[in-house]
């Protein structure tokens, strides 16, 4: 009669596949909707992981004291799990998903079974094998960037090129068409006298992930379902830029350079090229995956950084887009998406920019917010000025396979910006609603340079580029884009050109990792209301300062404003396809306005 299995052992494979279907069935981690290695890691590592925690307890000579071990694995589990998901309030989304993984698990791990206990000595040291194996090819074999089949769709007669370029974490006020001083940017002088800047851009989040996501569909977050980086995937209903594009016979690329942006977030949906290898750090590939899910995550963790330095350098995103373009018949349209990061913190530029920056201190306008900020906003500059020699080489790039870029559209944009003391936030921008976050610039050159010059002062915002693009294109927006208040911005210089009525601009910091910091705002031609999840507000004459709350002496504007923003938010299309959680927090935000049953 064969030995008893060791309870710790039956327990290790239990555990093993409770992460496995946590893990899967929250990031859809299935064969065919997920790279085949990426389904082997989250197979197989946490049989790897579960059985390095068993090992100890053949040290233990009682069965007694092994079930022990085994009882203790099995609670320390579930009260992790617990605990990570109440305390995000991520509860409500993941308690299915947590129900039918203890279905599986809790048998195994309980119930006595001989065929059980033979699998689980076969298989848990041939699992925690396979589980290194697995993993290291993971993080050591280069991957492929995601591709598609070309499209067989026509394109119009002399289709434009589209290209947007989004240079992260750029604000506003430090260039110098914003009325910046001290960045040397000759490139962007010369691209913005061809263009038409629009001197009043408003990013609706300050965050990534949320901001490319409104780019790239027209909709806000409340529809798209993304509201944090990485925790939240793309409503899968949402049509995408690139789909739209594709279907009319554009070659589409995306190319990006950090980790929020990854494709298996929903990014990389309608793109025949959607390269976001991260170049610098092999563990950054851990980012597709979640550490709420996967007890194991938690080692990797304290090493996979979220710096520029875990993302791809500007000139390897560009040379790669380079390399795309040139395949590309000049026959045939295209849609290019560029994404630059070498602006994000920490800011640690090379000489002699460094040199020139630091000796720029106090002098370059406008200063940090807080003088103990202005070194680290220095080097924030110095950084912006290699985005300028980038804009540049893609320039010319551009022109030489369309030449005088007479038949091409070039948006070029930041997501969000960062703050340098406002609101106590130092070289961060997470949970700012401060205009030194959401003023970004936005610049448009039309085909052929028309409108070159063209100052606009009227509100624009990252929902108003798809109907940008699909404009140029001669492209109709499709009935399935649940679209509500983007406009071409090339009626900007058409006869009419844009209204002259005030434009409100949504605003929402609503990431699942900035728990009590959470907040909606509304922004006027000069007024931004702010609502906290708590209830909390602010009133801000904001184009005079972000300092002083008026909302004590002006309440009947706060009302105003509190009343719009509420009836905005319900004729907001809400997308049942994103993510429950968010669904929650849309009625905890809601409740806090005083607006919920």
């Amino acid at each position: 009669m064969a030995a008893e299995v060791s309870p710790t052992l039956r327990v290790a494979m239990a555990l093993a596949s409770f992460d496995f279907v946590l893990m899967s069935l929250g990031r859809d981690i299935v064969p065919g909707q997920a790279p085949l290695l990426l389904f082997f890691v989250v197979l197989f590592v946490p049989s790897t992981f579960y059985y390095l925690l068993h090992l100890p307890s053949n040290l233990l000579r009682s069965m007694k004291l092994k079930r022990v071990y085994a009882y203790a694995m099995f609670a320390g589990r579930m009260a992790l799990c617990l605990y990570m998901y109440i305390h995000w309030s991520m509860w409500s989304e993941a308690w299915p998903r947590v129900f039918g993984a203890l279905l599986v698990c809790v048998p195994l791990a309980f119930w006595p079974s001989a065929s059980w206990d033979r699998t689980a000595r076969s298989y848990e040291r041939v699992g925690a094998v396979l589980g290194v194996i697995v993993l290291s090819a993971f993080l050591f074999i280069d991957e492929a960037p995601h591709q598609l089949v070309p499209t067989s769709a026509k394109a119009k007669p002399d289709s434009p090129n589209l290209v947007l370029i989004t240079w992260d974490t750029v604000r506003a006020d430090v260039l110098n068409e914003y009325g910046g001083t001290g960045l040397e940017m000759p490139n962007l002088a010369a691209f913005a006298e061809q263009s038409i800047t629009f001197e009043d851009a408003c990013a609706n989040t300050p965050i990534t992930a949320p901001s490319h996501a409104t780019m790239l569909t027209g909709v806000l977050p409340p529809t798209h379902g993304v509201r944090s980086n990485v925790f939240d995937d793309m409503a899968p209903s949402v049509a995408m830029l690139p789909e739209i594009l594709r279907e009319n016979g554009y070659s589409t690329a995306g190319f990006v350079a950090a980790y929020p942006l990854l494709g298996r977030f929903g990014f990389n949906r309608g793109f025949e090229m959607y390269d976001d290898r991260l170049s610098e750090l092999r563990l950054m590939r851990l980012r597709q995956l979640d550490y709420f899910d996967a007890a194991w995550m938690l080692l990797f963790r304290p090493f996979i950084p979220s710096s520029p330095h875990a993302a791809s350098p500007g000139e390897v995103v560009q040379q790669r887009a380079f390399d795309w373009v040139a395949q590309v018949p000049t026959t045939e349209p295209l849609f290019l998406f560029e994404h630059l990061y070498d602006a994000h913190a920490p800011n640690d530029p090379p000489d002699p920019r460094r040199s020139k920056a630091m000796n720029a201190i106090g002098t370059a306008m406008p200063l940090a917010f807080h003088e103990s900020d202005n070194e680290n906003m220095a080097l924030y500059r110095a950084q912006i000025e290699k985005l300028d020699d980038l804009l540049g080489e893609m320039i010319a790039e551009l022109e030489e396979r369309d030449p005088g870029l007479n038949n091409t559209l070039i948006i070029l944009t930041a997501d969000h910006g960062d703050c340098f003391g406002e609101g106590g936030y130092s070289n961060n921008h997470i949970a700012s609603l401060y205009e030194a976050t959401q003023h970004v610039p936005m610049f448009v050159r039309l085909p052929g340079a028309k409108g070159a010059g063209t100052r606009v002062a009227q509100t624009v915002t990252h929902y108003d580029l798809l109907p940008t693009f699909l404009a140029q294109a001669d492209i109709d927006i499709p009935t399935q884009v649940e679209y509500l208040d983007g406009i071409p911005l090339q009626l900007a210089i058409s006869d009419g050109g844009l209204s002259d009525e005030p434009r409100p601009v949504y605003l929402e910091a609503m990431s699942s990792n900035i728990r009590g910091q959470r907040k909606r705002g509304w922004r006027t031609a000069d007024w931004k209301l702010l609502v906290w999840e708590d209830g909390g507000t602010n009133l801000w004459s904001y184009r005079n300062d972000e300092v002083v709350d008026h909302g004590e002496h002006q309440g009947e504007q706060q009302r105003a404003m509190h009343d719009s923003m509420t009836q905005y938010l319900f004729r907001l299309p809400k997308n049942v396809s994103a993510r429950k959680e968010i669904s929650d927090m849309d009625y905890d935000a809601l409740k806090a306005l005083g607006y919920t049953d």
